[in-house]
């Protein structure tokens, strides 16, 4: 089967958003894991690198899906925005994880929000991760 230039492109963009999605789907992934087992009952404090992990693997998305789009010429944006776009974008991504969380929490299956506190930590490392996420994307995007 011969694939044309057509073809060819289309099946690399789909490669490159795969790709894209490879570093969320790995936390979430380390994120059952240590949750099944029962660690983030162990050693609490794990919760704190899971979280700049998560923002730097939500940004790391961000920044290739953004980069995809403008390659596309499906979005044009500057340059000197791409990371207000990335951490505006991570920061919603946050909220809804700990929306969920909250949900979690309601429904009386885990306890994923100990405090306000906590809640407000995790937003920051996800916050703090954004920029590792962003740097990875600028350098291997």
């Amino acid at each position: 089967m011969k694939l044309n230039l057509p073809q060819i492109k289309s099946k690399m963009t789909t490669n490159r958003i795969l790709k894209s999605f490879f570093l969320p789907v790995a936390v979430l992934i380390i994120h059952a894991i240590l949750l099944i087992t029962g660690v983030y009952y162990l050693y609490g404090e794990v919760d704190i690198p899971m979280h700049f992990l998560g923002g730097a693997a939500a940004a790391f998305m961000t920044y290739s899906l953004l980069k995809i789009a403008e390659d596309k010429d499906l979005l044009k944006t500057a340059k000197s925005l791409h990371f207000l776009f990335v951490i505006s974008l991570v920061a919603l991504i946050a909220i809804g994880w700990e929306f969920f969380e909250f949900i979690i929490d309601m429904t009386g299956l885990l306890t994923a929000q100990l405090s306000i506190a906590d809640t407000m930590g995790d937003l920051l490392m996800g916050l703090l991760g954004v920029p590792f996420g962003y740097l990875l994307g600028k350098k291997f995007v």
